[in-house]
């Protein structure tokens, strides 16, 4: 069953419902609605509605991106979710003095990927919804 299906049939959104750490939250939803390895993105919802401004309709609330993550773990009626929003990687160059010395410019390089960003400041009340 996929989130969308979980959400259909528990007739809410999911919500995160405990925050472990900056990087790690827990969501309403277990075994039978998420899978280890399943991604979501967590997201809040302004206070405010947008209003079109020339028709003057509600266009909802606007969703803020606090980052995504996936399932670690799956328990009876909720998931642990991590970060998984990767800044960027590392490029060292070793030896650069012999890189800009040789004429073809070859030198050793190290590419070191960087640890996951944290959620941007997760809130007990927050939604959760699954990306593919």
């Amino acid at each position: 069953m996929n989130a969308d299906n979980a959400e259909q049939k528990s007739g809410s959104p999911m919500r995160v419902v405990h925050v472990i750490s900056p990087k790690r939250v827990a969501i309403d939803r277990g075994v039978g609605a998420v899978q280890v390895g399943d991604r979501f993105v967590i997201y809040a919802l302004t206070s405010e509605e947008i209003v079109h401004p020339e028709t003057g309709k509600s266009l909802g609330k606007l969703e803020v991106f606090k980052g995504t993550g996936v399932v670690l773990d799956v328990q009876r009626s909720m998931s642990i979710i991590e970060s998984d929003r990767i800044p960027g990687r590392t490029i060292v160059r070793k030896n650069p003095a012999w890189v800009f010395s040789n004429p073809f410019r070859q030198g050793v390089e190290e590419i070191r990927d960087q640890p996951p960003l944290p959620f941007e400041d997760p809130q007990v009340g927050d939604y959760a919804r699954q990306i593919w």
